[in-house]
């Protein structure tokens, strides 16, 4: 029998793990459809960063970049793991380097 505390955390964990993997399957879908467009790659990044599958967040965010290497939420994605993992010193490393390599980098853009 589930109570309390203890109960919410389950059915939190329970809830957290179904929506990760509907997310998954979300994005599933048009990296078949139309595998060459990143969108699918960044849901499927960010949804393995949810399940604390940080390599296949990694895999999945250089996919999108591979096929669109100016995609910015795959890049700023990408500088967002650096900071929870790996600290400020280095999400500000991929930071400055999306900075030099944009041409507008004001300008929010898939």
């Amino acid at each position: 029998m589930l109570t309390g505390v203890s109960c919410d955390a389950q059915i939190w964990k329970l809830t957290s793990t179904t929506v990760t993997e509907a997310a998954l399957d979300i994005a599933g879908r048009p990296q078949k459809a139309d595998p060459r467009n990143p969108f699918p790659h960044n849901l499927a990044g960010s949804a393995h960063i949810q399940a604390k599958r940080y390599e296949k967040a990694r895999e999945n965010f250089l996919a999108a970049l591979k096929i669109k290497s100016d995609y910015r939420p795959a890049k700023y994605n990408l500088a967002n793991m650096a900071y929870c993992l790996e600290g400020p010193e280095a999400a500000k490393r991929h930071y400055l380097a999306i900075l030099e390599t944009e041409t507008n980098p004001t300008k929010y853009g898939r």
